[in-house]
């Protein structure tokens, strides 16, 4: 029994087989090429499908050697780095959050910190922060997709092989048949979950005719690769019947220079849609030299307007764009992340509510 991130809810025990998780683990090991030299970092904790098959199972097809963080995880990522280079970790096993953090410290990178590739899961990277990270760090940075009720990959950009044309999106399906209905990314394979532990009503909602309901968003791309545009259970319907996609936002958001993340919520208020928006401004060289490196789910206080009033009037003006209804936009020093290095919904929620609107 492994756990979903509770990223939007508490987390859920997924009941798997062994034989799913040994299939996923060799899955990932054989699309990047492990070698008996690598030294395999991994992040995630072990009541995590990543943390347990990264940590515990995968590298063992290919006699691997594997990384533990310890404290150091908890402490953020430019915390991990020195660790790395002393340990010469070659695979860097993270996610997209981890990532962006990594990319604002950069200057702080160990000189011996070389890996061979890094892997990214969790949410799809964007173009930028992959050619930023790739560049920063020397080496591929590769995305796969894949859900606890998955047993993890199913789908992904496997490291590039001699006359083999370069994945688009999140990548190709791995020995798992895909179909996109309504819009929704549905994935049969003989490595899908048992069930939810205790919960049949919930199984029945998400399994169905031996497929499983994945909640994401995708669309089919020329070459046959999979884009997600985000998650069902996200998807906004305006009163007036319009619908918005907060990832697509998000990522419009996260695209302007000076913002390093974004997060989008919607509620109601006086009768009406309202829309609100967190943003993160990336630091100053004074900011990345304080250790802030790891948002938590801990009560931030919000910015004071006048600190960014020209990024600010540019994320305005891009809303104004994007969205037909009010937006009201927060300044926060970081988005709160859970565990899993995914926004914790919650807690952003919670930000929403306080402080004044810019």
């Amino acid at each position: 029994v492994l756990l979903t991130s509770g990223s939007t809810g508490a987390p859920k025990g997924v009941r798997l087989s062994h034989g799913a998780l040994y299939r996923s683990a060799r899955i990932v090991a054989d699309a990047y090429s492990l070698r008996a030299e690598d030294r395999f970092l991994c992040t995630g904790g072990f009541d995590t499908m990543s943390g347990l098959r990264n940590a515990c199972i995968t590298p063992l097809f290919a006699g691997a050697a594997v990384v533990l963080p310890g404290t150091a995880a908890g402490r953020g990522p430019l915390h991990l780095m020195p660790l790395c280079a002393a340990e010469r970790v070659t695979i860097l096993n993270t996610v997209p959050a981890f990532l962006t953090a990594l990319l604002l410290g950069a200057g702080r990178l160990p000189p011996g910190f070389r890996p061979r590739m890094v892997l990214s899961t969790g949410a799809p990277l964007r173009q930028a922060q992959r050619e930023a990270a790739e560049q920063a760090l020397g080496c591929p940075v590769l995305d796969y997709y894949g859900l606890t009720e998955t047993a993890g990959a199913c789908i992904g950009v496997a490291l590039p092989r001699s006359g083999e044309a370069p994945a688009s999106g999140i990548g190709r399906a791995w020995e798992s048949v895909l179909s996109i209905q309504d819009g929704e990314l549905l994935v049969y394979s003989e490595n899908l979950m048992l069930g939810y532990l205790g919960d049949p009503r919930r199984t029945a909602e998400r399994m169905k005719d031996g497929w499983l309901r994945t909640g994401d968003l995708a669309e089919w791309l020329p070459d046959g690769c999979v884009a997600l545009r985000g998650r069902r259970d996200r998807l906004i319907v305006l009163d007036n019947g319009e619908k918005v996609v907060p990832e697509e936002i998000e990522q419009a958001l996260a695209e302007v220079p000076g913002v390093a993340a974004a997060h989008l919520q919607h509620w109601h208020k006086d009768g009406r849609d309202r829309l609100g928006v967190l943003f993160a401004p990336q630091p100053t060289n004074q900011d990345r030299s304080t250790n802030q490196d790891r948002p938590t789910n801990q009560d931030r206080p919000l910015a004071k307007g006048h600190e960014s009033p020209d990024l600010i009037a540019r994320l305005r003006r891009l809303l104004a764009e994007l969205v037909p209804v009010p937006t009201e936009i927060y300044e926060v020093p970081a988005l709160p992340l859970s565990d899993s290095g995914k926004v914790d919904a919650t807690a952003a929620f919670l930000l929403l509510g306080r402080g004044p609107i810019l």
